[in-house]
């Protein structure tokens, strides 16, 4: 009993050993009958409504946050000093 306390892994196992043992005999106990008969001769199960599924396409829409970020970036410096007055394309568009 000594090197159960000291031991906190062997009071875990112990512990999940005694849980596993109380599972394993309410189960085994609760296939048992009191009046002697078998469970499947106790009740005709009940009757449940049944579906029937059809195929059909579907579109399927998942919103994810992402972000974009290029393979390659290029810097883009002035040659000459100076302020740029205006910009006389779109970004993304390609230049000579």
């Amino acid at each position: 009993m000594h090197t159960l306390w000291t031991n906190p892994s062997a009071a875990l196992r112990q512990r999940l050993w005694g849980g596993a043992l109380l599972a394993a005999l309410v189960a085994g106990l609760s296939g048992c009958s009191v009046d002697g008969k078998t469970p499947g001769e106790a009740a005709a199960p009940d009757v449940l409504p049944v579906v029937v599924l059809k195929p059909a396409d579907q579109q399927l829409f998942h919103n994810y946050v992402a972000d974009v970020q290029a393979v390659r970036n290029v810097e883009v410096r002035a040659q000459v000093p100076g302020f740029l007055e205006q910009i006389f394309v779109d970004e993304g568009r390609p230049v000579k």
